[in-house]
């Protein structure tokens, strides 16, 4: 009740497991809920109960699952969830999973399926349970997939929550004192599937700029005397011309181009090499459409490969152009070989928020030491003293910069990055840089 409370939310459904049913007289009401309970319960710990608003229209049911308490409720039709509970003492599964694929095939007709609850079998990552894998084979062979990894007791992820859906899901983790497990909050819509809309994309008409920006009067710019005022006439000018020819379009998932290197013509290949596979998966027995399929996908995938390797090398060649530093970019993107982020997973292995806090402190406070440590020691011996130094240490001095400097930084710039908040892109800025370049070295040095 006390985090019912706290949590400040009426829950639509709230499942308890491992609730001694066997050992347990009476149920609490709660208000505003009506509660079920499963009726075969064998040993004292085992036991599901339910509550459920009164305002929700749902049915529920006990399925006869082997080694396992179950209640199967059904909400709007096409959603089915699944509350368990599997006592910790049936070491073998083998009964469960084969129950649980009979069961689960029952429900193919509901578009969403969930499965929640203790069912004591560890599925974190690098868990050491011999169950895991099997268990997991059989959810994904239907489709479901699991909201999290993450422990739920100890170290373990012992409580679960499987998805089959196309809808907003949203699964937390929650920390409580109340038992030794964690509580685990699933928020998912029940009324509004995910829909392969449209994606809405801005395509710049670049012609209508080039004669727009060549005609554009920076006089203002240069007669400023404040920089804020010079750098608001700069980017409202870019703006409005961006702005002014700027078209918003619409594109479906069979024209989007998720790839660098791949055109339309190669999108249309590729839709054409997939509907021949189908067709000759629907058509085993006809070897005219076997050897068509074959000999089409082999001639689209050597394609694919030819263009891939092209533009790979096209990339390589100009970043060799640039710097070292583009170059190696450009050899590991397309090696693989660039390193990955380290995942900070094992800062929630922790029960103790005080250790996981002083690992992360002992991680920063060391990288000065570490870096010290691998660094070679260069002795020299001065035979005479150094000469003393002929600089001005009491002095500073600030160029200006100069239109070099700064077409040298803008070439620099990143054509990948996100734009900011005045929506002026690295790309623009470089594609329209012998115009822009003296505007911003007055801007600069203002």
């Amino acid at each position: 009740m006390t985090m019912l409370t706290r949590s400040q939310t009426e829950w639509d459904i709230i499942a308890l497991t491992e609730c001694w049913l066997p050992c347990t007289h009476y149920i609490p009401a709660l208000d505003g809920y009506t509660h079920f309970q499963t009726m075969n319960n064998k040993s004292q710990n085992e036991g599901v109960v339910v509550y459920y608003k009164n305002t929700f229209s749902i049915s529920i049911v006990e399925p006869s699952i082997t080694d396992c308490n179950c209640l199967s409720i059904t909400v709007n039709k096409d959603t089915v969830v699944l509350v368990m509970y599997r006592p910790p003492g049936y070491r073998n599964i083998n009964n469960f999973v084969l129950s649980l694929d009979l069961y689960i095939q029952t429900l193919s007709n509901f578009a969403n399926i969930i499965l929640i609850g203790d069912l004591n079998i560890d599925i974190s990552d690098n868990n050491s349970d011999s169950n895991s894998l099997c268990y997991l084979n059989l959810l994904a062979s239907h489709g479901m997939l699991p909201a999290y990894t993450i422990p739920t007791h100890g170290k373990t992820c012992l409580d679960h929550v499987f998805l089959k859906t196309r809808r907003l899901a949203s699964c937390y983790v929650v920390e409580t004192a109340i038992t030794d497990h964690e509580a685990v909050i699933l928020i998912m819509e029940l009324s509004k599937a995910i829909t392969n809309s449209r994606k809405t994309i801005k395509r710049i008409n670049y012609d209508k700029i080039d004669v727009d920006i060549s005609n554009l009067n920076f006089s203002d710019i240069f007669s400023a005397t404040e920089v804020n005022v010079a750098v608001s006439l700069f980017t409202s000018k870019l703006k409005k011309i961006i702005l002014d020819n700027t078209q918003t379009v619409k594109t479906s998932n069979r024209k989007r181009l998720n790839k660098p290197w791949i055109t339309i013509g190669l999108l249309r290949c590729m839709r054409n090499r997939d509907n021949l596979h189908r067709k000759a998966k629907g058509n085993p027995e006809n070897q005219v459409i076997a050897e068509t399929y074959k000999r089409y996908r082999n001639f689209c995938n050597a394609l694919l490969k030819k263009v891939k390797n092209e533009y790979e090398k096209t990339e390589i060649e100009s970043a060799a152009k640039l710097n070292n530093k583009k170059l190696w970019n450009a050899i590991q993107n397309v090696t693989r070989t660039s390193k990955s982020k380290n995942e900070s997973m094992k800062l929630i292995d922790y029960r103790n928020p005080v250790s996981s806090t002083n690992d992360i402190n002992r991680f920063f406070a060391s990288i000065g030491k570490n870096l010290a440590e691998k660094c070679n020691p260069i002795v020299e011996n001065y035979s005479s003293p150094l000469p003393p130094l002929k600089y001005h240490t009491q002095s500073l001095v600030l160029l200006p910069s100069d239109p070099e400097e700064i077409e040298s930084i803008i070439l620099n710039l990143k054509n990948d990055c996100a734009v900011g908040r005045d929506g002026i892109s690295t790309a623009f800025i470089k594609r329209y840089r012998h115009i822009l370049i003296p505007p911003i070295t007055f801007i600069c040095n203002l």
